[in-house]
Protein backbone atom coordinates (compact mmCIF):
# COMPACT_ATOMS: atom_id res chain seq x y z
CA UNK A 1 0.00 0.00 0.00
CA UNK A 2 1.49 3.52 -0.89
CA UNK A 3 2.25 6.01 1.90
CA UNK A 4 -0.18 8.91 2.21
CA UNK A 5 3.24 11.52 1.28
CA UNK A 6 3.92 9.21 -1.93
CA UNK A 7 1.74 11.07 -4.64
CA UNK A 8 1.65 8.81 -8.86
CA UNK A 9 3.22 10.13 -11.41
CA UNK A 10 0.82 10.95 -13.67
CA UNK A 11 2.07 12.09 -17.34
CA UNK A 12 0.42 15.99 -18.34
CA UNK A 13 -0.46 16.04 -21.78
CA UNK A 14 1.88 18.69 -23.58
CA UNK A 15 -0.77 20.88 -24.54
CA UNK A 16 -1.70 21.27 -21.01
CA UNK A 17 1.87 22.62 -19.56
CA UNK A 18 1.98 24.50 -22.53
CA UNK A 19 -1.47 26.73 -21.70
CA UNK A 20 -0.93 26.85 -18.01
CA UNK A 21 2.39 28.52 -18.92
CA UNK A 22 0.95 30.96 -21.17
CA UNK A 23 -0.97 32.30 -18.41
CA UNK A 24 1.80 32.99 -16.29
CA UNK A 25 2.67 36.97 -16.63
CA UNK A 26 6.45 36.21 -16.45
CA UNK A 27 6.26 33.54 -20.04
CA UNK A 28 5.71 33.27 -22.97
CA UNK A 29 4.59 30.32 -25.10
CA UNK A 30 6.02 29.51 -28.97
CA UNK A 31 4.81 27.53 -30.98
CA UNK A 32 6.74 25.33 -33.91
CA UNK A 33 4.80 26.82 -36.86
CA UNK A 34 2.59 24.79 -39.06
CA UNK A 35 0.57 25.06 -42.43
CA UNK A 36 -2.04 26.91 -41.81
CA UNK A 37 -4.71 24.50 -44.09
CA UNK A 38 -8.02 26.35 -44.78
CA UNK A 39 -9.55 24.42 -48.00
CA UNK A 40 -13.47 23.91 -47.20
CA UNK A 41 -15.10 23.77 -50.42
CA UNK A 42 -16.62 26.95 -51.03
CA UNK A 43 -16.90 29.58 -54.28
CA UNK A 44 -14.87 33.01 -54.77
CA UNK A 45 -17.03 35.89 -53.09
CA UNK A 46 -17.10 39.40 -54.95
CA UNK A 47 -14.29 41.54 -52.93
CA UNK A 48 -11.48 38.09 -52.29
CA UNK A 49 -8.07 39.05 -53.60
CA UNK A 50 -5.99 35.94 -54.42
CA UNK A 51 -2.46 36.03 -53.51
CA UNK A 52 0.78 34.11 -54.29
CA UNK A 53 2.70 33.82 -51.44
CA UNK A 54 6.22 33.02 -52.56
CA UNK A 55 10.38 32.36 -51.27
CA UNK A 56 13.59 31.49 -52.96
CA UNK A 57 16.69 30.48 -51.96
CA UNK A 58 19.58 31.39 -54.72
CA UNK A 59 23.40 30.77 -55.08
CA UNK A 60 24.03 34.20 -54.49
CA UNK A 61 21.85 37.96 -54.45
CA UNK A 62 22.72 38.76 -57.84
CA UNK A 63 19.38 38.44 -59.75
CA UNK A 64 21.69 39.12 -62.97
CA UNK A 65 24.54 36.47 -62.13
CA UNK A 66 23.25 34.33 -59.46
CA UNK A 67 20.23 31.04 -60.18
CA UNK A 68 17.26 29.91 -57.96
CA UNK A 69 18.04 26.94 -56.16
CA UNK A 70 14.49 26.97 -54.10
CA UNK A 71 11.39 27.86 -55.34
CA UNK A 72 8.04 27.56 -52.92
CA UNK A 73 4.74 28.81 -53.44
CA UNK A 74 0.92 28.75 -52.17
CA UNK A 75 -1.73 30.32 -53.18
CA UNK A 76 -4.15 31.96 -50.23
CA UNK A 77 -7.74 33.80 -50.48
CA UNK A 78 -8.02 37.29 -49.11
CA UNK A 79 -11.62 38.79 -47.98
CA UNK A 80 -11.93 42.21 -47.68
CA UNK A 81 -11.88 42.32 -44.30
CA UNK A 82 -7.63 40.59 -44.45
CA UNK A 83 -9.18 37.96 -43.89
CA UNK A 84 -7.20 34.37 -44.92
CA UNK A 85 -10.81 32.51 -45.99
CA UNK A 86 -8.79 29.96 -48.01
CA UNK A 87 -5.19 28.40 -48.44
CA UNK A 88 -4.07 26.13 -51.37
CA UNK A 89 -1.48 23.49 -51.50
CA UNK A 90 2.23 24.19 -51.10
CA UNK A 91 4.43 23.68 -53.82
CA UNK A 92 8.29 23.76 -53.66
CA UNK A 93 10.92 23.15 -56.22
CA UNK A 94 14.74 22.32 -55.84
CA UNK A 95 16.71 23.40 -59.46
CA UNK A 96 20.24 22.79 -60.52
CA UNK A 97 21.34 26.37 -60.63
CA UNK A 98 24.19 25.11 -63.46
CA UNK A 99 26.88 26.20 -61.19
CA UNK A 100 28.37 24.90 -58.07
CA UNK A 101 26.60 26.16 -55.16
CA UNK A 102 29.62 28.01 -52.84
CA UNK A 103 29.55 26.86 -49.37
CA UNK A 104 28.29 29.62 -47.47
CA UNK A 105 24.76 29.23 -49.68
CA UNK A 106 24.85 25.38 -48.22
CA UNK A 107 25.48 26.36 -44.83
CA UNK A 108 22.50 28.74 -44.70
CA UNK A 109 19.87 26.54 -46.32
CA UNK A 110 21.28 23.61 -46.16
CA UNK A 111 21.30 22.46 -50.11
CA UNK A 112 24.27 20.85 -51.65
CA UNK A 113 25.23 20.64 -55.16
CA UNK A 114 24.12 16.70 -54.89
CA UNK A 115 20.79 17.73 -53.41
CA UNK A 116 19.70 19.57 -57.02
CA UNK A 117 21.68 17.52 -59.46
CA UNK A 118 19.79 17.17 -62.28
CA UNK A 119 16.39 18.44 -60.72
CA UNK A 120 13.97 21.67 -62.10
CA UNK A 121 11.31 23.88 -61.33
CA UNK A 122 7.44 22.53 -62.95
CA UNK A 123 7.87 25.80 -65.56
CA UNK A 124 3.77 25.24 -66.45
CA UNK A 125 2.82 24.64 -62.55
CA UNK A 126 4.85 27.62 -61.02
CA UNK A 127 4.18 29.67 -63.57
CA UNK A 128 0.39 29.48 -63.59
CA UNK A 129 0.24 29.90 -59.44
CA UNK A 130 1.58 32.69 -59.53
CA UNK A 131 0.70 34.77 -63.15
CA UNK A 132 -2.82 34.05 -62.35
CA UNK A 133 -3.15 35.10 -58.67
CA UNK A 134 -4.04 39.24 -57.80
CA UNK A 135 -1.39 40.03 -55.94
CA UNK A 136 2.32 38.08 -55.53
CA UNK A 137 3.84 38.49 -51.67
CA UNK A 138 7.64 37.72 -50.56
CA UNK A 139 8.19 38.76 -47.36
CA UNK A 140 12.28 40.66 -49.10
CA UNK A 141 10.24 41.39 -52.40
CA UNK A 142 13.39 43.55 -53.39
CA UNK A 143 15.53 40.26 -53.68
CA UNK A 144 12.79 37.49 -54.65
CA UNK A 145 10.77 39.23 -56.86
CA UNK A 146 13.87 39.83 -59.86
CA UNK A 147 14.82 36.30 -59.04
CA UNK A 148 11.51 35.02 -59.73
CA UNK A 149 9.89 37.82 -62.24
CA UNK A 150 13.50 36.62 -64.67
CA UNK A 151 13.14 33.09 -64.27
CA UNK A 152 8.97 32.75 -65.12
CA UNK A 153 9.55 35.59 -67.53
CA UNK A 154 6.16 37.36 -65.19
CA UNK A 155 5.16 40.61 -66.41
CA UNK A 156 4.57 43.80 -63.90
CA UNK A 157 1.68 42.62 -61.73
CA UNK A 158 1.57 43.89 -58.45
CA UNK A 159 3.83 42.94 -55.74
CA UNK A 160 3.89 43.40 -51.69
CA UNK A 161 6.81 43.09 -49.55
CA UNK A 162 5.90 42.20 -45.93
CA UNK A 163 9.45 43.36 -44.82
CA UNK A 164 8.90 46.58 -46.23
CA UNK A 165 4.95 47.70 -46.58
CA UNK A 166 4.22 47.73 -42.93
CA UNK A 167 5.44 49.66 -39.98
CA UNK A 168 6.21 47.18 -37.96
CA UNK A 169 7.20 49.35 -34.81
CA UNK A 170 4.13 50.95 -34.79
CA UNK A 171 2.31 47.97 -34.23
CA UNK A 172 4.60 46.77 -31.15
CA UNK A 173 6.88 45.04 -32.95
CA UNK A 174 10.53 44.74 -32.35
CA UNK A 175 12.26 44.04 -35.83
CA UNK A 176 11.05 43.24 -39.01
CA UNK A 177 12.98 40.03 -39.62
CA UNK A 178 10.74 36.90 -40.72
CA UNK A 179 11.63 34.67 -37.18
CA UNK A 180 11.52 37.52 -35.38
CA UNK A 181 8.02 38.58 -36.53
CA UNK A 182 6.93 35.21 -36.24
CA UNK A 183 8.06 34.96 -32.64
CA UNK A 184 6.78 38.21 -31.62
CA UNK A 185 3.59 36.09 -33.03
CA UNK A 186 4.07 33.34 -30.68
CA UNK A 187 6.09 30.81 -33.35
CA UNK A 188 8.84 29.64 -34.45
CA UNK A 189 10.17 27.95 -37.60
CA UNK A 190 13.37 26.27 -39.40
CA UNK A 191 14.83 29.38 -41.51
CA UNK A 192 16.09 29.47 -44.84
CA UNK A 193 14.19 26.83 -46.52
CA UNK A 194 11.85 27.76 -48.84
CA UNK A 195 8.75 26.28 -48.21
CA UNK A 196 8.99 26.23 -44.11
CA UNK A 197 9.38 29.92 -45.23
CA UNK A 198 6.52 30.70 -46.92
CA UNK A 199 4.81 28.71 -44.31
CA UNK A 200 5.86 30.88 -41.23
CA UNK A 201 4.61 33.80 -43.74
CA UNK A 202 1.34 32.62 -44.35
CA UNK A 203 0.71 32.38 -40.45
CA UNK A 204 2.32 35.87 -39.66
CA UNK A 205 -0.35 37.09 -42.81
CA UNK A 206 -3.22 35.59 -40.86
CA UNK A 207 -2.27 36.97 -37.54
CA UNK A 208 -4.52 39.46 -35.50
CA UNK A 209 -3.12 43.08 -34.70
CA UNK A 210 -4.08 44.29 -31.27
CA UNK A 211 -6.48 47.21 -33.00
CA UNK A 212 -8.27 44.53 -34.99
CA UNK A 213 -6.80 44.35 -38.46
CA UNK A 214 -4.96 41.15 -39.91
CA UNK A 215 -1.30 41.80 -40.69
CA UNK A 216 -2.44 41.14 -44.22
CA UNK A 217 -5.09 44.08 -44.27
CA UNK A 218 -2.25 46.29 -43.55
CA UNK A 219 -0.12 45.10 -45.71
CA UNK A 220 -2.78 45.44 -48.56
CA UNK A 221 -2.93 49.13 -47.20
CA UNK A 222 0.36 50.04 -47.28
CA UNK A 223 1.62 48.34 -50.73
CA UNK A 224 -1.57 50.04 -52.50
CA UNK A 225 -0.21 53.65 -51.77
CA UNK A 226 1.88 54.75 -54.04
CA UNK A 227 5.68 55.62 -52.94
CA UNK A 228 8.91 57.15 -54.48
CA UNK A 229 11.77 55.14 -55.75
CA UNK A 230 14.84 57.65 -54.54
CA UNK A 231 18.29 56.72 -55.87
CA UNK A 232 21.14 58.17 -54.61
CA UNK A 233 24.03 57.77 -56.60
CA UNK A 234 27.98 59.20 -55.78
CA UNK A 235 27.01 60.01 -52.13
CA UNK A 236 30.09 60.92 -49.60
CA UNK A 237 31.66 58.09 -47.84
CA UNK A 238 30.89 60.26 -44.89
CA UNK A 239 27.66 60.29 -44.92
CA UNK A 240 27.43 56.18 -45.10
CA UNK A 241 25.78 55.79 -41.60
CA UNK A 242 23.24 58.27 -41.72
CA UNK A 243 22.21 56.78 -45.15
CA UNK A 244 21.88 53.64 -43.77
CA UNK A 245 20.18 54.54 -40.67
CA UNK A 246 17.37 56.45 -42.69
CA UNK A 247 17.15 53.07 -44.55
CA UNK A 248 18.97 53.32 -47.85
CA UNK A 249 20.49 50.15 -49.29
CA UNK A 250 23.19 49.67 -51.30
CA UNK A 251 22.68 48.34 -54.97
CA UNK A 252 26.09 47.22 -55.44
CA UNK A 253 24.82 46.48 -59.68
CA UNK A 254 24.56 49.98 -60.45
CA UNK A 255 27.00 51.51 -57.69
CA UNK A 256 24.17 53.64 -55.89
CA UNK A 257 22.14 53.89 -52.73
CA UNK A 258 18.45 53.78 -52.92
CA UNK A 259 15.24 53.84 -50.66
CA UNK A 260 11.47 53.90 -51.11
CA UNK A 261 9.52 56.88 -49.50
CA UNK A 262 6.37 57.94 -49.05
CA UNK A 263 4.23 60.25 -50.45
CA UNK A 264 3.89 62.56 -47.90
CA UNK A 265 7.57 62.45 -46.70
CA UNK A 266 9.06 62.91 -50.46
CA UNK A 267 10.24 66.62 -50.38
CA UNK A 268 11.74 66.54 -46.87
CA UNK A 269 13.62 63.79 -48.38
CA UNK A 270 14.78 65.65 -51.25
CA UNK A 271 15.80 68.29 -49.20
CA UNK A 272 17.90 66.47 -46.46
CA UNK A 273 19.74 64.58 -49.34
CA UNK A 274 20.43 67.61 -51.55
CA UNK A 275 21.20 70.08 -48.20
CA UNK A 276 22.26 67.78 -46.08
CA UNK A 277 24.46 64.52 -48.01
CA UNK A 278 25.26 66.50 -50.98
CA UNK A 279 25.87 69.61 -49.42
CA UNK A 280 23.98 71.45 -52.53
CA UNK A 281 26.26 69.92 -55.37
CA UNK A 282 24.05 66.89 -56.78
CA UNK A 283 20.69 66.27 -56.85
CA UNK A 284 18.61 62.61 -56.08
CA UNK A 285 17.32 60.78 -58.70
CA UNK A 286 13.45 60.48 -57.86
CA UNK A 287 10.79 58.09 -59.59
CA UNK A 288 6.91 57.88 -58.63
CA UNK A 289 6.16 53.86 -58.40
CA UNK A 290 2.88 51.53 -57.01
CA UNK A 291 3.40 47.70 -56.30
CA UNK A 292 3.03 47.28 -59.97
CA UNK A 293 6.81 48.16 -60.36
CA UNK A 294 8.21 47.90 -56.75
CA UNK A 295 10.60 45.92 -56.16
CA UNK A 296 11.49 45.02 -59.80
CA UNK A 297 14.87 45.21 -61.17
CA UNK A 298 16.19 48.11 -62.26
CA UNK A 299 17.81 48.80 -65.21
Amino acid sequence: MRSQREVAAVPIPVETLARSIARHPDYRVQRRSVDLDRREPRLRKTGELSVAVIDCETTGTDPTKDRIIELAVQRIAVDGRGAIVETGPMRSWLEDPGMPISAEISRITGITDADVRGLGIADGEAYSMIATADIRLAHNAAFDRPFVDQRLELGGEAWICSLNDMDWTAHGFECRKLGCVLGRCGGFHDAHRAAGDVSALVNILDHRLPGGSTVMRELIRGAARPTYLVEAPKTPFAATQDLRGRGYRWDDRRKLRWRYVGEEAIDAEVEWLINDVYAGKREPVVERVTWRERYSLRE
